[in-house]
């Protein structure tokens, strides 16, 4: 079927600049470059950040450093909230063979990378 399956999946980190403050026009245009269809949010001295799963946040952190963008810290417990709150959606793009595809193989790959939140979601579905 050809399809890039798990080309869509993606990372959400936290970050916390640990120094000054975020210098958001090179903040942007690094993480632009590494993924042009990021999502950034930036309020005060956080950042939240959607990239491609191939991009790790040793990379991210390491990029942001060496183009002066800032130097950064993950805020771990901030992270796994909302990464378990990634639940994939299923988008409508017309074509709903592709689109279904493409929704269950971002399915599989959140619940293969969060056994324990998906679990906690079922518990959760069943009880109400």
């Amino acid at each position: 079927m050809g399809l890039p399956l798990f080309s869509q999946v993606s990372n959400n980190y936290v970050l916390r600049v640990s120094d000054g403050e975020v210098q958001e026009k090179m903040f942007y245009e690094v993480i632009r470059s590494l993924d042009p269809s990021s999502i950034i949010s930036i309020s005060g001295q956080h950042v939240k950040v959607r990239l491609n799963a191939a991009i790790d946040v040793s990379e991210l952190l390491s990029e942001l450093r060496a183009n002066s963008a800032g130097n950064y810290s993950i805020d771990q417990a901030a992270t796994e909230n909302i990464s378990a709150k990634n639940f994939p959606v299923q988008q409508n793009t017309g074509d709903p063979i592709h689109d279904e595809a493409v929704y269950t193989a971002e399915k599989r790959a959140w619940i293969l990378a969060n056994p324990e939140e998906y679990k906690a979601m079922n518990q959760q579905n069943s009880a109400e």
